[in-house]
């Protein structure tokens, strides 16, 4: 949980020509960083500091955002890093976050046309919950590894049709997933699905998401079997608008080396 807060410092005074006051009294050529200006006592020149802060005076509440980044099932299995905002209104705490104390808080002072804000976030748990019918969108939405699991099974058990009118579910929400490692897992399971679906749309729309650090030479095979499944115009130009550049660079730096992975009769 983040909350962005006006705040004003304990010792942030004005003087009756509006310009601020040293809070310990030095001159400026004194300073040596102790003040609330810099050493030269230019107005705005306040750097961001992190620490405590408990002591500084809270105005209005600027803006706030809320982030489910890890869930388990209630039995304890299964946990997995996800990604997935939720709105206040969906919530309900019964401990205020002012009377809980912030893992980190970072202070910006007067810039001119912004600043004199405090910025504090908070780790919480919760229980989630939601309706029956609107489990597979809910994993879907968080990134949630389940969901491509589902899609999976359903194309295991020969149910494609189910699977894809599931996949095609998904375009409204399934947004950016990350990049690197830490998306590796889900971005294997998404071309899994990809490259079973047998839909070019579609399976262009659950890769687009994933940045070109996510691929590792693990992918390749299944790469290579997506180009040969949906063909070269697919790979290069399906998914090239500039939202979605990115999986084209994967074919066009990944194909020489695919083909190498699978051998001549997936070219």
């Amino acid at each position: 949980m983040k909350e962005t807060w006006d705040a004003v410092p304990p010792y942030d005074r004005y003087d009756y020509h509006g310009d601020v006051e040293h809070f310990d009294g030095c001159e400026d050529e004194e300073c040596e960083g102790e003040c609330l200006l810099d050493p030269d006592g230019e107005p705005g020149a306040e750097r961001r500091r992190s620490g405590d802060f408990s002591d500084y005076e809270l105005g209005d509440l600027i803006d706030d955002e809320i982030t489910l980044d890890w869930w388990t099932r209630p039995d304890g299995a299964d946990g997995e890093q996800i990604s997935l905002p939720v709105s206040y209104a969906e919530v309900c705490a019964t401990t205020e976050n002012k009377d809980l104390t912030p893992y980190q808080s970072e202070y910006e002072g007067y810039m001119g046309n912004y600043g004199n804000t405090l910025d504090r976030w908070y780790r919480r748990a919760a229980v989630v919950l939601w309706p029956r019918q609107r489990s597979f969108a809910a994993r879907a939405e968080a990134g949630s590894e389940g969901a491509l699991r589902e899609l999976q099974g359903h194309l295991d058990t020969g149910e494609l049709e189910l699977a894809r009118t599931l996949a095609r579910s998904l375009a409204p929400i399934w947004k950016h997933r990350g990049s690197g490692e830490a998306a590796a897992p889900l971005f294997t399971a998404a071309l899994h699905v990809a490259v079973g679906l047998e839909e070019a749309d579609t399976a262009a729309m659950l890769l687009a998401p994933f940045g070109v650090e996510t691929l590792g030479e693990r992918h390749v095979p299944d790469l290579a079997a997506a180009a040969a499944r949906y063909g070269r115009t697919w790979s290069r130009g399906a998914v090239g608008s500039c939202g979605r550049c990115e999986v084209t660079c994967w074919f066009a730096s990944g194909m020489g080396a695919a083909r190498r992975a699978v051998g001549p009769a997936s070219r």
